[in-house]
């Protein structure tokens, strides 16, 4: 992963983004959401209808202590994906 710091605990992503600022990487040949991925490291699996999120206000802060599962809102979560491609 490409990262600059930020502080100690938290860094700015500086690759690549979704067209809605997201943070994506290159998993297996696809693009990849960095916040579930690093969850899914840490944590295990994101608990069904729930979606991966950062406690921080930035999109690009990539804080693995600061990430938090919500409950997924199906309709703004579909039309990012579908204007985007990237996938969960």
């Amino acid at each position: 992963m490409m990262l600059t710091a930020m502080s100690e605990d938290c860094e700015i992503w500086t690759k690549g983004t979704t067209g809605y600022g997201y943070p994506t990487m290159k998993r297996d040949g696809r693009s990849v959401y960095v916040k579930p991925a690093l969850w899914k490291k840490a944590s295990g699996p994101i608990p069904e209808g729930m979606t991966v999120r950062s406690r921080t206000a930035q999109i690009l802060h990539v804080c693995e202590d600061m990430l938090t599962t919500i409950k997924r809102d199906r309709e703004r979560d579909g039309q990012e994906n579908k204007a985007q491609g990237a996938g969960r």
